[in-house]
């Protein structure tokens, strides 16, 4: 039981009572409306494609993001979540937003919602990590 006092005009105090119960948490269902589990393998295969293509214009990491990802770069922490497509987009073409988001998951591993340099420099090398196949070292 909890007790609530409020003032009014003129110095009288006015007592409310206030009941309420708790009546147990509620079971989550196993995937909210709207969400579905994470791609992982999907979202490392695009990756994979985005380095290789790449790879091809820009000969270093460095290059790539002097290039593409430091005019969007807040900061010295990296490319922020709400920049990434701009920066995704003119480095893919492929203007998805599941494409852009998947990555972002992907590449940004200390989930500080930015793509550091060092972030980005290892999605860049990605395509030497690639079993071949297609297959994914574990």
């Amino acid at each position: 039981k909890q007790a609530m006092q409020w003032y009014r005009s003129g110095s009288d105090y006015n007592t409310a009572a206030l009941n309420f119960e708790h009546k147990g948490l509620q079971v989550c269902p196993p995937k909210p409306v709207g969400c579905e589990t994470y791609p992982e393998a999907k979202a490392q295969g695009i990756v994979s494609q985005w380095s290789k293509g790449l790879r091809t214009q820009y000969p270093t990491a460095v290059e790539a993001w002097e290039n593409l990802a430091a005019r969007h770069q807040e900061g010295t922490w990296g490319v922020p979540w709400h920049k990434w497509a701009q920066t995704w987009n003119s480095a893919s073409g492929d203007i998805s937003a599941a494409a852009w988001q998947l990555t972002f998951r992907f590449l940004d591993t200390d989930d500080d919602d930015f793509i550091s340099e060092k972030e980005f420099a290892a999605g860049f090398e990605l395509t030497s990590s690639i079993c071949p196949n297609g297959h994914f070292r574990t």
